[in-house]
């Protein structure tokens, strides 16, 4: 993601299960350019410990 004055915010995530029609079990987290993950406060986001569930 690029900001409107150009700064770039990475972010990955992983399946951890699929059961077909059923449900998708995922995870998002902030990343470096290469995947690797990083704290929010990486890039100057106060960290909030929300779970969230869909």
């Amino acid at each position: 993601m690029r900001t409107p004055d150009g700064q770039e915010f990475w972010n990955a995530g992983e399946y951890h299960e699929i059961v077909p029609h059923e449900k998708i079990v995922s995870s998002m987290y902030f990343s470096d350019s290469k995947g690797n993950k990083v704290e929010p406060e990486h890039y100057g986001i106060k960290h909030e410990a929300h779970r969230w569930r869909l």
